[in-house]
């Protein structure tokens, strides 16, 4: 490997005596060579391969400095760049896990709520099992009871179609009703007994001492839509009212005279219960200003008016209608003022002219009209005039 010196390519040489010279040169000798070359060169004793002096050379190690660079630039750029990815996978691990979490969240959510949801279904099916177990018991005792008061209302009957009821018989079939009030069965049956019952003072003054009269009351509000009921109830208070005042006075404050005049409203159609509900409010306003007032402001006296047009040929609905009228306005000056505006003078002259041959109807249309037109109102006169009765 000989190498010219001055060539610029070398910066540093190594001498050692076997390599082409047979003695070192002297120190002075070589720091002149140095200076005169520029290249370093020292006394090692050791040996240089010609690759690493090219090596040493300026230019030599400026591309090295900037392979080095480079190297370094390189060396950073990768470590950023395995450090962005690092990044980059943990910030995607952690948005996966964040997914998975909240998977796992709304799963046990779900199960949580289906869960509740199921212990709400059975809860609500076994509550609608206990109610439903617990209506048909309800319903399989008042069976019972129904059936047994029907069967103390079949006995008392029994003895009423004897002529053998006794005091406690009465007080029976009160408390059957009183029991069963909500059973409209056994308040027909009841009303029945009682009908028949009233119609033997000894028995009726019984009945109403045992609170017959207010439990014929208190069946009429409850089933106020059944007409059967309704015409059994009229007539029980029309026979436990007739000839007994004391029962008379019960059943008005009990609120009779309204329930009969509701449920003349409520079944203008049927004729049975306009004819029972006319017998009744005859006996109960007979001698009785109190229950003329309470029947009258309850609308008595429009509903007599009215079942006299609706029924206009029904001889015993207009007999029992124009006595009823009569016992509402005699001595109740409110009650004759209602019944003229609601057209009784004109009602009770065609009851006359349509039933001329029935005693009953000529005797309490008479009476109805004689107190309707009585007094100094001439306005009533005339409206009886015009209307036919000279």
């Amino acid at each position: 490997g000989y190498m010219p010196l001055g060539t610029g390519l070398v910066s540093r040489l190594d001498f050692a005596g076997a390599h082409g010279f047979r003695t070192l040169p002297a120190e002075s000798v070589m720091r002149g060579m140095s200076e005169l070359t520029g290249v370093q060169l020292i006394v090692s004793g050791g040996y240089m391969p010609l690759a690493e002096a090219l090596q040493s050379t300026p230019s030599a190690q400026e591309e090295r400095k900037r392979r080095e660079e480079e190297e370094r630039k390189r060396c950073k750029e990768a470590e950023r760049t395995r450090l962005v990815e690092a990044e980059r996978n943990r910030l995607e691990e952690e948005a996966h896990e964040q997914r998975e979490q909240q998977k796992r969240w709304l799963v046990e959510e779900e199960r949580t709520r289906l869960e509740e949801e199921a212990l709400e279904i059975r809860s609500v099916r076994q509550s609608r099992v206990e109610a439903r177990e617990q209506l048909e018991e309800k319903e399989r005792k008042r069976l019972e009871e129904e059936e047994s008061s029907l069967q103390v209302l079949a006995a008392v009957m029994a003895k009423v179609l004897t002529e053998d009821v006794e005091t406690g018989d009465v007080v029976a079939v009160v408390a059957a009703m009183r029991g069963q009030a909500g059973s409209e069965r056994v308040q027909r049956e009841a009303c029945r007994a009682l009908t028949t019952i009233a119609a033997d003072k000894i028995s009726s003054a019984q009945a109403g001492n045992a609170g017959a009269g207010e439990a014929v009351v208190v069946a009429m509000r409850e089933h106020a839509d059944s007409v059967g009921l309704q015409g059994l109830a009229c007539r029980t208070l029309g026979n436990l009212a007739f000839g007994n005042a004391d029962n008379r006075t019960r059943a008005g404050k009990a609120g009779a005279g309204e329930a009969v005049a509701a449920a003349m409203q409520q079944h203008a159609a049927s004729a049975d219960v306009q004819k029972q509900a006319c017998w009744a409010l005859a006996n109960l306003n007979f001698n009785n200003a109190e229950n003329k007032k309470r029947a009258g402001m309850a609308g008595a006296c429009k509903a007599v008016v009215a079942v006299m047009r609706a029924h206009t040929g029904m001889e015993e609905v207009q007999e029992k209608a124009c006595h009823a009228m009569y016992e509402l306005i005699f001595g109740d000056a409110a009650n004759k003022t209602r019944a003229v505006y609601a057209s009784g003078i004109e009602a009770v002259l065609a009851a006359l002219h349509a039933h001329p041959r029935s005693a009953g109807v000529q005797e309490y249309a008479f009476m109805a009209l004689g107190e309707l037109t009585s007094g100094t109102i001439e306005g009533n006169k005339t409206r009886a005039g015009k209307a036919g009765a000279f």
